[in-house]
């Protein structure tokens, strides 16, 4: 099942609007591939409290994990960065388990001395906390071992932009410990064309390395593909 939320329309900086609205895509979709009910999201961008006021209204949160894969956050303006961190507190507040990685419009919050990296679950399933943030560590979680990357891959300057090459080595040492799943902001080139003949868009050195170490499920955002899941070469990709 499938539904569309719209929302008023993001602009550019002379207050000149693309679309009637913002669209959001919603699926309600039963698969064995977690544990347990688990919403994922991503690119939500200014309407991350928008879209999340509304699921409070259809489900319990509280028996939810949430997985967010970046740009949370915004202003209303393409292309405008956001700290998402508020967003994730009001999450956690209400749903049971939360993991997050940041994406390239992202901002940290430090103001408040990063506390996005502060934020912690109290898993009913374990003793110990775990962190909600997976940058480059492995969190164990009610669904699985979940490990993550923030940022994407861009030669600018930004707190969650990087070279290829210091990416590629943080994903690498990550994947190396085995986790179940992967979120990242940045796109793999996962090798599947347009009806044009053209390739999916993402990055190859991304999709190379993670065919390599296959965890079980890498969960994306950034780049909008058309289909939402693909299963290639033993590993569930999952853009959102």
């Amino acid at each position: 099942m499938s539904v569309k939320w719209r929302f008023p329309p993001s602009t550019n900086r002379k207050g000149k609007t693309r679309d009637i609205y913002d669209t959001k895509n919603v699926y309600l979709l039963t698969t064995n591939l977690m544990k347990g009910p688990v919403i994922i999201m991503s690119d939500l961008h200014c309407h991350t409290n928008q879209v999340f006021t509304l699921l409070d209204q259809y489900v319990y949160l509280n028996k939810f994990t949430i997985i967010c894969a970046g740009d949370m956050a915004g202003t209303g303006i393409y292309g405008s960065d956001g700290d998402p961190t508020v967003f994730y507190e009001d999450m956690l507040s209400k749903c049971g388990e939360l993991y997050f990685s940041q994406g390239n419009h992202d901002l940290p919050s430090s103001d408040r001395k990063h506390q996005e990296k502060k934020l912690h679950n109290k898993n009913a399933h374990f003793k110990t906390q775990s962190l909600c943030s997976l940058n480059e560590t492995i969190v164990k979680t009610s669904i699985g071992t979940i490990g993550g990357i923030d940022g994407t891959i861009s030669n600018k300057t930004h707190e969650y932009k990087m070279t290829q090459d210091e990416y590629n080595y943080k994903l690498i040492k990550l994947l190396k410990k085995n986790p179940q799943i992967l979120v990242t902001h940045d796109t793999p080139a996962i090798p599947v064309k347009y009806h044009n003949g053209s390739n999916y868009v993402g990055n190859e050195i991304i999709y190379n390395t993670v065919s390599k170490y296959k965890p079980n499920i890498h969960i994306y955002g950034h780049c909008h593909h058309p289909t939402y899941h693909n299963f290639i070469n033993a590993v569930y990709y999952i853009c959102v």
